[in-house]
């Protein structure tokens, strides 16, 4: 009865149709022939005949209704079990569709994997091609002792994970003990696991990582789930490739949100110290680390110099402030252009400096800081944590020295040409202290020497005179002191610009000397912009320009003009005094060496310089220089 009952639940549906037709016709044919064609059936025409018959039928009845039941239950176990892995895979996927998290896609991956097939213990591993391991990253079920096992282990030592990835097809193990390999058996063992299974992730044809499976008793899984949980096992796949997608589109963003910042950090400034320190602190924030150094490359000494420490045990990594080049790591980078990274500075010969290993430093990268493909310093990062970069953390580290690199570059090629500006500045300003307070002073020396002989001779008359004349000069001297004093006094604000400091120098200059300016700008409501450095030499030129009014020119009215033109500026200096004729002019006369500096100054802001004099009607100067367009257009972006 057993072995037909287990037949009977082999039916189908199509076949229970037909056997709920035909079974009962045949019952009753083969009852109605055997009554009235065989020999003995009067014998069913008796009571005890007629009692056979209800048996019979009864018991036909009973077969029949049990054979049509269990074909039933096991139709409706069979819906129940496929809406139940409907349901689950459903969940699954609509679950996979809403998390963009690896993480939280693997563990909810393998909870409802694990509750569809009853699985004892299961375990998602990630694949990492480069290194050829497999990495868990989701797990249930096992001891601590088969996790660390697991955590990272190259594909070699796990025979089941390997097959798995090289044949992108699952393992199925009815028997773990079994099994061919003792490792496996040996673990089945401990865990008390008896059977097991693996599917590969497979997303676009490659392997992404391993689900395993396992059971406490033997059999636990069958081939009919082999399909279902191959299904999952690719959405899964799937899921992971659009969170990793997800994330490195993240990652770059946030990689890319993070130089912006660093670079609006360290461009704020021009002074190197501040923007080593600024960038520094910002490399140490991004990164997560808890030390750092910056290192200049001195060219003079041919070494490696500290400029800066942030972070902990200063003391620690101060033992050592200079390194030259091939010695230690800073020296090393400086040699060779390439970053050094260092897990652990304990197993590292070439790491020299013992007061930062004592300090508990353990992770310690070294990058270079590179500008135009030179090495300008390097950037030491430590952690007191053993720690992994992976080529794309050490492509962002490298591309934080670079960034750090040109900054630095920028603000020492800035402190250069300042400088370089304040020499030329210092040059001029003692050109003109030579040609003008130098001059009279070595006139009153010789005076003075001549009213000592003249005294000494008796000649008072002759002393007085050359008296009257060292007084003249004393005068001249300290209204040009002064006049030079108000000019280096004067500054342009940036925000406002030239002509407020013009208008203001203008007022003085006529309270100390008499002579009015007047000032006119065309068009009247233009904000011409210079370049800051050239706005310097402009003031200067004019400036230099009423002094020699004052002195030389007798004029009772000076006129400056500002005129806006397309691409330049021309600014215009005038009086109403005597005038002269250049070509009357002896050598080192004025306007000669003053007009010599006024052209300098010119020149050096890519400007020009013309003067038109003629005796008895006036001079004017005329000074030309570049616009500085996109200084306007800020500063009137600031005024609105």
């Amino acid at each position: 009865m057993k072995d037909i009952m287990l037949d009977i639940n082999k039916i189908n549906l199509r076949q229970l149709k037909w056997i709920a037709i035909l079974a009962p016709v045949a019952f009753l044919v083969a009852f109605d022939y055997v009554r009235h064609f065989v020999p003995w059936g009067a014998f069913f025409h008796s009571p005890l005949g007629f009692a056979g018959i209800y048996v019979a039928v009864l018991a036909g009845v009973f077969v029949f209704a049990e054979m049509v039941f269990r074909v039933v239950q096991r139709i409706q176990d069979k819906v129940l079990q496929q809406n139940e892995e409907l349901t689950a895979v459903g969940a699954i996927a609509q679950s996979l569709g809403l998390s963009l998290s690896v993480e939280q896609i693997l563990w909810d991956s393998l909870d409802r994997v694990m509750r569809l097939v009853r699985a004892d213990a299961g375990v998602i591993c990630l694949l990492d091609a480069e290194k050829a391991e497999l990495f868990s990253s989701a797990h249930r079920g096992f001891s601590q002792t088969i996790l660390e096992r697991i955590r990272r282990q190259k594909l070699a030592d796990d025979p089941i994970g390997s097959k798995v990835v090289a044949t992108k097809s699952p393992v199925i193990i009815p028997r773990v003990l079994e099994y061919g390999d003792p490792r496996i058996v040996e673990m089945a063992r401990q865990e008390g696991f008896s059977s097991g299974m693996s599917f590969p992730l497979t997303s676009q044809g490659k392997v992404v990582g391993v689900l395993a499976l396992a059971g406490r008793r033997d059999g636990a899984f069958d081939d009919s789930t082999v399909g279902l949980i191959s299904g999952i096992a690719n959405q899964v796949a799937i899921a992971i490739e659009r969170a990793c997608l997800f994330d490195d589109g993240a990652r770059r963003n946030r990689e890319l949100a993070a130089l912006i910042e660093l670079s609006t950090a360290v461009s704020s400034s021009l002074n190197v110290k501040e923007v080593i320190k600024t960038a520094l602190d910002k490399a140490l924030e991004l990164l997560g680390v808890e030390a750092g150094e910056v290192w200049l490359w001195d060219e003079a000494s041919q070494e490696m110099v500290m400029a800066s420490h942030s972070g902990l045990f200063p003391e620690a990594f101060k033992e050592v402030t200079r390194f030259k080049m091939g010695v230690g790591f800073p020296g090393l980078v400086a040699m060779t252009g390439d970053p050094i990274i260092c897990s652990d500075i304990t197993m590292e010969e070439r790491f020299i400096r013992n007061s930062v290993m004592k300090a508990g430093i353990r992770f310690y990268a070294c990058v270079p800081l590179k500008a135009k493909g030179k090495v300008v310093g390097a950037m030491d990062l430590a952690s007191k944590e053993c720690r992994q970069l992976t080529p794309r953390e050490l492509q962002f580290i490298t591309s934080i020295g670079n960034q750090i690199g040109v900054a630095i570059e920028n603000a020492l090629l800035y402190q250069r040409v300042q400088s370089l500006a304040v020499a030329e500045e210092r040059g001029r300003i003692a050109r003109e202290i030579h040609d003008g307070v130098a001059q009279v002073l070595a006139y009153v020396n010789t005076k003075t020497q001549a009213v000592e002989r003249l005294l000494d001779t008796g000649q008072l008359d002759q002393a007085k005179k050359h008296l009257s004349q060292l007084d003249a000069a004393a005068k001249e001297v300290y209204a040009d002191t002064r006049e030079a004093i108000l000019g280096l006094r004067s500054t342009i604000s940036p925000r406002e610009g030239l002509l407020p400091a013009l208008e203001e120098y203008f007022e003085k200059f006529h309270q100390m000397n008499g002579i009015p300016v007047s000032f006119s700008v065309t068009p009247k409501d233009a904000t011409p912009r210079i370049d800051p450095q050239a706005e310097i030499q402009v003031i200067r030129i004019i400036q230099e320009a009423l002094s020699n009014v004052r002195k030389h020119s007798n004029a009772s009215q000076a006129w400056v003009s500002l005129e806006v033109l397309d691409g330049k500026i021309a600014i215009v200096i005038r009086d109403n005094g005597c005038g002269f004729d250049s070509t009357q002019l002896a050598p080192g006369k004025w306007p000669r060496f003053g007009l010599r500096t006024m052209q300098e100054r010119a020149e050096s802001i890519g400007g020009n310089l013309t003067t038109e004099s003629c005796a008895g009607a006036g001079t004017k100067v005329v000074v030309t220089v570049p616009r500085d367009t996109a200084g306007e257009d800020a500063h009137a972006n600031i005024a609105r």
